[in-house]
């Protein structure tokens, strides 16, 4: 079984999500639901952590980087398979230039 690890760049994406969604939506369950469907994603990572697709693009994909989608937004990730570890590193919502910003991101990795 692989262990979870993520970047603080995840982490603020999650609570910039959840909170937009309490805030814009004043929905305290769709927001809980949100992280409830990616808790269940993440517990089948840990067990197939390859399970999920590359990304398409091939400069994102010659650094590893897989992706999930979980409702409207995209989780992006990487396997240590040395280490047995899934790294988290964004969480976006589907509509977003997300092949940019992980191009951006590059400089801010963990």
């Amino acid at each position: 079984m692989y262990s979870i690890e993520t970047s603080n760049l995840f982490k603020i994406d999650i609570q910039t999500i959840y909170n937009f969604i309490m805030e814009e939506y004043d929905s305290p369950l769709a927001a809980d639901n949100l992280i409830i469907h990616l808790k269940d994603k993440l517990n089948q990572l840990k067990e197939k952590p390859f399970s999920r697709a590359i990304v398409k693009d091939t400069v994102l994909a010659s650094k590893g980087y897989r992706i999930i989608q979980i409702k409207n937004y995209l989780l992006f990730y990487k396997v240590d398979e040395k280490s047995k570890i899934v790294k988290l590193h964004r969480f976006l919502h589907g509509s977003r230039d997300w092949v940019n910003i992980l191009k951006e991101d590059y400089g801010k990795e963990e």
